[in-house]
């Protein structure tokens, strides 16, 4: 898929609305410069010029979450060129987190702690694979650890693997983890109203997190709504409409950071905050 120069936009739900921003030093800040894209089928470089290895997943055991798509790619060049400091030093969630792509970027960009989620199986077992064959890129001092999550339940929270002690922000820390990242989680409609709920609970903690995820707009798979949607005067992404629906339920705010071709990245906030972008 080419990228493009980023192009500044703005989702808004309740008059929530933020324009093309960069994190720096823990806030966000206004940025026009485009980001660099990443290499063709692959995650950007690390800072420290080497690449993560990631072993991909067969579409029978893992479905489309072991496949390395477009969006954690652009995710993963934003978090580098616009959220480096922001991440370093602190507790990093990634929901539907796949082959572990997102998280262990995040987690070589020196986040403190990392918790890479899903609620499939074989794609925990992928996981943690990728974890393991990755760890000699990974600062000395951060944690990564992978865990069953079910988004929208009750009783939801993290289960970390047999033998690990449970990560703070997972549940035994009212202050919660600091950065939410999600790629592609946006894909299937039914699913946009318990993955809100989930980031609802996050975002009414003490200190709410910055919440950023990778929505990639698509023409096929959803039952010709996109035409319909379209015809009714929409931009023809009726699974961004649905999510952002389903965020107004749950009183949340869906603003625009950047876009990069068919890929947007979305800033998810508290309709109550006061500002649109959780302080870290």
């Amino acid at each position: 898929m080419g990228l493009v120069s980023m192009a500044v936009a703005v989702v808004a739900v309740q008059g929530c609305a933020l324009q093309g921003g960069r994190l720096e030093g823990g806030g966000l800040r206004r940025s026009d410069a485009p980001i660099s894209p990443p290499k063709p089928r692959g995650l950007p470089l690390l800072p420290q010029g080497s690449e993560l290895k990631l072993r991909l997943g067969s579409l029978l055991a893992c479905d489309t979450g072991g496949w390395l798509w477009p969006s954690a790619c652009v995710l993963c060049t934003w978090l580098r060129s616009n959220a480096a400091d922001a991440v370093a030093g602190r507790t990093v969630l990634e929901l539907g987190c796949g082959t572990g792509a997102v998280g262990l970027y995040a987690a070589a960009l020196s986040a403190r702690r990392v918790m890479l989620t899903d609620a499939n199986v074989a794609v925990l077992e992928l996981a943690r694979a990728n974890v393991e064959g990755n760890r000699a890129l990974l600062p000395e001092d951060t944690q990564v650890s992978v865990a069953s999550l079910r988004w929208g339940e009750e009783d939801e929270e993290a289960e970390p693997e047999e033998g690990e002690e449970r990560e703070e922000g997972s549940g035994g820390d009212s202050d919660g983890y600091e950065m939410i990242l999600g790629s592609d989680v946006t894909y299937a409609r039914a699913s946009h109203a318990p993955l809100c709920r989930t980031l609802s609970r996050h975002l009414r903690r003490r200190r709410p997190p910055v919440v950023v995820l990778a929505h990639a707009r698509r023409l096929f798979g959803d039952e010709g709504r996109e035409g319909e949607n379209a015809a009714a005067g929409g931009d023809g992404d009726y699974r961004l409409q649905s999510f952002l629906a389903a965020a107004e339920v749950e009183g949340l705010c869906v603003s625009t950071l950047h876009v990069e071709g068919d890929i947007t990245l979305l800033e998810v906030t508290n309709r109550s905050q006061h500002s649109p972008t959780a302080s870290i």
